[in-house]
């Protein structure tokens, strides 16, 4: 049997919402990567097999010794890859999107090491899906884009596409660096930090103890391309960077929208750079309170630059889990709006006979309202999950076609208080 290791952080958090629900699956995540052109089924099942191989997250089994959570690592076997024939569907498409929607809701087995799943789906000859899905306590955005790349890369090398980049590196390093962590006196100053982003406010009880952890609707659009380039050109006539403007209308938005001059952005970290975890598929993502006062009176490069400033002073900070920061701050609410910007979400290279497009099918639980921009040159993908209980489909649509209309007007009249009617 192998050596047990205690859990990071992140992955405590994840288990925490477990133990709260074995049977949920709100942290079931899936990306559906379309692929168009002469695909090698084979050759594809193979890369498939080698990049699982190679990432040791996600052969993790999870138990309890003596009221405490652990992992082994590698014990658990690999799941097959499952082929699913649609071609003779009346419509393949439909069928296969309502497949995998359904396949959401099917539970993985922490403690039978059951984490993950690929499935490809034939549409057509030259028309396929292929859908990763995996629980969150193994793999968070950034590990399934790193495992994403990991199968193009190898279905190019096996087509005589040229040789591999080094293998992904070991995922032990990166619970030790963790334990080290939690054990030094850097997590006093880190905690000091970030409870310090709530003086004054009076917190409400968050919302998931009253309305639960549930998959949010979701509302998904690609920003006209003139907005993507406005919004990037305007950011650098600002000196500013364009997440940061994001950041500042998203601020604005929700202070219209409830009221609140105070807005505790929740900001998602990955936590990779400079440290173990950087080559390494797993979880190791954080949320930072990012809080930004909005003022009738404030443009948006002013929300802008206090969001930088917000941002940029927990830096040094960020690797204090929010997990610890609600206990620290009693079980309230820590954040409003989440709002994460993926500025360089590079497409993926099967090779020039193959296109290929990416859709983030599910990204977890959803408190509130959840705010995700990816981009890559001009072009901005815009997805907004609301939570079932608060946001229909046509409410979060109205509220989507909302922000675009307040970002293009922000973007042309940047000296104009946002929350002007």
């Amino acid at each position: 049997m192998s050596v047990s290791h205690p859990l990071t952080q992140a992955q405590a958090a994840m288990w925490l919402d477990h133990k709260r629900d074995p049977q949920s699956t709100v942290n079931n995540t899936a990306e559906r990567v379309e692929l168009r052109g002469p695909l090698d089924l084979d050759r594809l099942r193979q890369a498939l097999i080698a990049m699982q191989g190679e990432a040791e997250a996600l052969h993790i089994r999870f138990f309890e010794q003596d009221g405490e959570p652990r992992q082994r690592l590698g014990e658990a076997a690999q799941p097959p890859v499952a082929l699913r024939d649609l071609t003779g569907a009346e419509d393949p498409r439909r069928a296969a999107d309502r497949e995998i929607l359904e396949r959401l809701d099917a539970p993985f087995s922490l403690e039978e090491g059951r984490l993950y799943d690929q499935t490809i789906y034939r549409l057509a000859p030259d028309h396929h899906l292929w859908v990763f899905r995996a629980h969150h306590i193994t793999l968070d955005g950034y590990g399934f884009q790193l495992c994403k790349s990991r199968v193009a890369e190898h279905y190019r090398a096996l087509g005589g596409g040229g040789p591999l980049s080094p293998r992904f590196a070991g995922f032990a390093p990166v619970i030790a660096e963790d334990v080290a962590y939690q054990g030094s006196a850097q997590v006093a100053r880190d905690r000091e930090a970030l409870m310090r982003v709530y003086d004054g406010l009076d917190l409400p009880p968050v919302l998931f103890e009253e309305l639960g952890l549930l998959r949010g609707n979701r509302a998904s659009t690609a920003l006209p391309a003139r907005l993507g380039a406005k919004l990037k050109r305007r950011a650098i006539e600002l000196k500013t960077s364009w997440p940061n403007l994001l950041f500042g209308m998203v601020a604005a938005f929700h202070a219209r929208l409830t009221g609140e001059r105070d807005v505790l952005l929740g900001v998602p970290v990955m936590q990779r750079m400079g440290s173990a975890a950087l080559n390494v598929p797993c979880m190791a993502m954080n949320m930072i309170p990012v809080r930004v006062r909005v003022d009738p009176d404030a443009a948006l490069p002013e929300l802008a630059q206090r969001a930088r400033r917000a941002f940029d002073g927990l830096r040094a900070h960020q690797r204090y889990h929010y997990l610890h920061l609600w206990r620290d701050m009693d079980h309230k609410r820590l954040f409003g709006p989440e709002v994460n910007v993926i500025p360089f979400s590079a497409p993926l290279d099967f090779g020039p006979e193959l296109k290929a497009t990416v859709t983030n099918v599910a990204s977890g639980p959803v408190e509130d309202l959840s705010f995700a921009f990816s981009s890559w040159g001009d072009d901005i993908h815009f997805t907004l999950d609301g939570h079932p209980s608060l946001y229909d489909r046509a409410t979060l649509e109205g509220h989507q076609q909302a922000f675009v209309a307040a970002l293009d007007a922000g973007c042309d009249a940047p000296a104009a208080a946002t929350l002007a009617s």
